[in-house]
């Protein structure tokens, strides 16, 4: 497999924990720390056979989404 066009769909995904789930949190250090560490990014490589845009949620560490009131 290889990764030939990325398409601009604005499509984001994302896990669903209980409202204010300490899980939640944890699992977020987690996978900031696999980014940060660049095993995440590796895994993109091995997989796809390319490097993982530095713009993706596979490399770019980003804030965990505020609940709306």
């Amino acid at each position: 497999m290889a990764v030939v066009e990325r398409l601009a769909t604005g499509e984001q995904y994302s896990m669903m924990f209980a409202k204010d789930s300490e899980l939640a949190t944890k699992a977020n250090d987690v996978l900031t720390t696999l980014k940060n560490e660049g095993f995440i990014a590796e895994l993109h490589e091995k997989w796809f056979g390319t490097e993982a845009e530095a713009t993706t949620s596979t490399v770019e560490v980003r804030d965990m989404p505020k609940p709306k009131s």
